[in-house]
Parts: C-alpha cells; sequence; structure tokens
C-alpha cells in the first residue's frame, strides 16, 4: 500500500509536468454509513459519522469528460441497536474465578438494551468516469476497492433477566478491537472492573457468586485457538460509488459521493444470532449478506 501510494504521488507529480490535462489535489470531508442486510426482530443498524481524506488526481480527455482516482482513507461506521430480550453467555474465567471455572457457560435470556458502533478503517481507490456538462459542475461513477485497514467497536449491554429467583441485572462495556487476534481479544485483563453477580453456574441448585468482566474484547466468547484465524469482518470489499462535483472557483470544489458494498462484509462464524441459541448453548449463526452503504461530503482543491 505504501509503494502504490509512492508510486501514485510520483507519476502525479512528474506528469503534470508535461501534461496541463493530469490534475492533482487533496480533498477531506466528513462521511456516514451503515450496513445493509437482514435484522432481526426489533434491531436496527444506522448511519454513522466519521472522516475522509484523500489524494486525488483526475486525466481529462477533453473539456467534457476525464478519468478520476484517489487513495483516500475512509471511516466507514455503524451503529447497532437492538431493544428486546437477547441471547448473552455467561462465561466463568479462570483468571477472574479459578475455584469455578472450568469451563461452565450458560445462555440466558433477558433484556433490555445492546448497542454497538463499528467503525471500518478503510483506504479506499475509487476509478471514476468523469463527466462535466457545465464548467461549475460535474458528474462521475464507477467502482471503488476497499481495503480494511481495522474494524473496532464500541458500545454497552444492559442486561436484566427478573424471571430467576434472584434477579439479575448488570451494564457492561463494550471494547472490540476485531483486528487483535492475540488472547486479549479472549480473556480479561486484571487491571479492569469486574461485576459480581448470584447465578447457578454449576447447575447444582445452589447460587455461585459469578465474577463476569465489566468490559468485553472483542472475542471474548469464542475459544483462543492459536492455529485458528479470528476474522469478524472480511479485509476487501468492492463497491459502486457515484456522485457530484460544485466548482467554486477553477481549483475549489464541493463534493458529494454516494457508495453502495457489493460484498458481504461479515464472516458467518462470527455473525450470530442475538435471540437463538443450540441447545449445548453455542450461537446459532447467520448467514446474513451485510453490505456498506453510505456518503461522502467533502471541501476539496485540485491544480
Amino acid at each position: 500500500m505504501k509503494k502504490y501510494l509512492l508510486l501514485l504521488c510520483a507519476s502525479m507529480i512528474f506528469g503534470s509536468i508535461y501534461s496541463q490535462d493530469l490534475k492533482i489535489g487533496v480533498r477531506t470531508g466528513l462521511s456516514s454509513f451503515k450496513l445493509l442486510g437482514p435484522l432481526e426482530a426489533n434491531e436496527t443498524q444506522q448511519f454513522s459519522q466519521g472522516f475522509v481524506f484523500a489524494i486525488t488526481g483526475q486525466y481529462n480527455l477533453s473539456e467534457s469528460f476525464g478519468f478520476r482516482t484517489e487513495l483516500s482513507f475512509v471511516q466507514k461506521s455503524s451503529k447497532q441497536q437492538y431493544n428486546d430480550r437477547f441471547l448473552t453467555i455467561i462465561k466463568s474465567d479462570v483468571f477472574l474465578q479459578p475455584s469455578i471455572s472450568n469451563g461452565q457457560t450458560a445462555a440466558l435470556f433477558g433484556g433490555e438494551t445492546f448497542d454497538l458502533e463499528k467503525r471500518f478503517n478503510s483506504f479506499t481507490l475509487p476509478l471514476h468516469v468523469v463527466y462535466k456538462p457545465f464548467r461549475k459542475f460535474e458528474v462521475f461513477g464507477g467502482i471503488e476497492l476497499d481495503f480494511i485497514a481495522g474494524v473496532v467497536g464500541e458500545g454497552t449491554l444492559n442486561f436484566r433477566n427478573d424471571d430467576l429467583d434472584v434477579p439479575i441485572w448488570y451494564t457492561q462495556t463494550l471494547s472490540y478491537n476485531y483486528s487483535d487476534e492475540t488472547r486479549n481479544a479472549f480473556g480479561v485483563s486484571s487491571q479492569i472492573q469486574n461485576i459480581t453477580i448470584d447465578y447457578d453456574l454449576n447447575n447444582d441448585g445452589e447460587l455461585d457468586k459469578v465474577v463476569i468482566p465489566s468490559t468485553l474484547p472483542a472475542y471474548y466468547y469464542y475459544e483462543f485457538d492459536n492455529e485458528r484465524s479470528y476474522k469478524a469482518f472480511k479485509a476487501f470489499d468492492v463497491a459502486l460509488s457515484g456522485g457530484a462535483s460544485y466548482y467554486i472557483n477553477s481549483g475549489l470544489y464541493l463534493r458529494g459521493i454516494v457508495s453502495l458494498g457489493l460484498r458481504d462484509s461479515t464472516n458467518t462464524e462470527f455473525d450470530h444470532s442475538l435471540q437463538e441459541v443450540n441447545d449445548d448453548a453455542s450461537f446459532i449463526y447467520r448467514e446474513d449478506y451485510d453490505r456498506k452503504f453510505g456518503f461522502q461530503l467533502s471541501i476539496g482543491f485540485q491544480f
């Protein structure tokens, strides 16, 4: 990626010496994206804002037609909200509570809310055909190639179950780094504050003082395996994109872009149901087709 950036910049700079038809520039602005795909009952995906910065290059074939590419950094985010009874997994942890940590897990339904904002940090390479019918206005369209540098998620899980003999309620912070495949993404740190709940984890008719983490990492509900690759999201995407630009003067412009991803962003083995579980308390995985859809609004300058 770094080699490509240097090559692109060099070709733009040296090419501009010999051709007045080659324009280079920069643009920056805001993005607003969300994931499109099947939803469970009472689940929503909402638009979330991010940041855009791009180095642009355009070659004009004539006064009306040209080709444009750029190397851009785009944050493509989505807010997932779920307000209903949902499934959580209570898992004893060896570090927190060795006395009852023999691998016991329990699937438990309850309420109230599950909120998670995912942010895809993407390096994007668009390939656009440009048509300029008027001096101050242009339209363009084509495809874009997305290389996902990393995905993070932040949110909260508010859980409550009043059906038990001793009701359970607690709030956990979700702090997900989906690119972290080390053991840190599966366990808990000694530095975090923990939560103690009363629950019959051993299923022997007696309540246990079960210690659970107050902050969950990305792959906490999965078993760590050195031989396995853990990728919740795909590292590459292809999208259709297009938009329009308004030129304030010969160099300064305002630009709007809309894009729709063509590939499923999520890997099935990490896309599980919030509402259902197998008899052994393991997740039921969904083959959802989740695509990124959103907009960019930016201001730029080319010379």
